[in-house]
C-alpha cells in the first residue's frame, strides 16, 4: 500500500478482504511460475536441459519473493480458494511432466507416479527454503537440481545404484 501510495481504505475497496488479497497474490505468483516454466520447457533440448531450464525459471520467479512463497505454502494454503489454486497448479505441473515422461518412454515407469514423485520432492525443497529456512536462495537451485537428477535413472528406464 505504501509503494502504491494507496490508503488502507482505498486498497480494501479493490479487495473483499485479506483472503482475497492473498488469493490474488498467490495466483499472480503461480501464473508467473507457470509462464516461465512452460517457456523454458518448450526450449529444452533433452532431459537435463529441461530440468536445468525448469529449475532456473522457478528460482528466477520465486527467489525474490521468498516471503510470499512462505505465506502461500503455509498460512495462505489454509484458505480454501488458495489451497484449490495451489492444488490445481501442482496437478497441472504433474500432468505436464507426465506427458513429457510418457513421450520419453521412460522404461516402463508409471508416468503419473513418477511425475507426482518429482513434484512432491521439488515441493519439499521449496518448503525447506521458504518455510524452514534450511536453504539460502543461492542453494535452492542446487537442491532442486539434485532432486531432479535423482529421478533421472527412472526417467531413463535405468535402475539407480544403491
Amino acid at each position: 500500500m505504501l509503494a502504491a501510495r494507496v490508503s488502507t481504505t482505498a486498497f480494501y475497496t479493490r479487495f473483499g478482504g485479506k483472503e482475497e488479497v492473498l488469493r490474488a497474490l498467490v495466483q499472480r505468483l503461480l501464473d508467473q511460475v507457470d509462464v516461465a516454466a512452460r517457456r523454458e520447457l518448450a526450449l529444452a533440448h533433452g532431459l537435463k536441459d529441461g530440468f536445468r531450464r525448469g529449475v532456473d525459471a522457478l528460482v528466477e520467479v520465486i527467489g525474490p519473493q521468498r516471503e510470499l512463497v512462505h505465506l502461500a505454502l503455509t498460512q495462505a494454503a489454509a484458505s480454501p480458494e488458495v489451497n484449490k489454486a495451489l492444488g490445481a497448479r501442482y496437478a497441472s505441473l504433474a500432468g505436464l511432466l507426465a506427458m513429457q515422461i510418457e513421450a520419453l518412454g521412460a522404461g516402463g515407469a508409471n508416468p503419473d507416479a513418477l511425475a507426482w514423485s518429482l513434484v512432491g520432492a521439488l515441493h519439499m525443497q521449496v518448503l525447506r527454503w521458504a518455510a524452514y529456512g534450511q536453504l539460502e536462495t543461492e542453494q535452492l537451485s542446487a537442491a532442486l537440481l539434485a532432486v531432479a537428477q535423482t529421478h533421472l535413472p527412472a526417467l531413463r528406464g535405468k535402475k539407480s545404484k544403491p
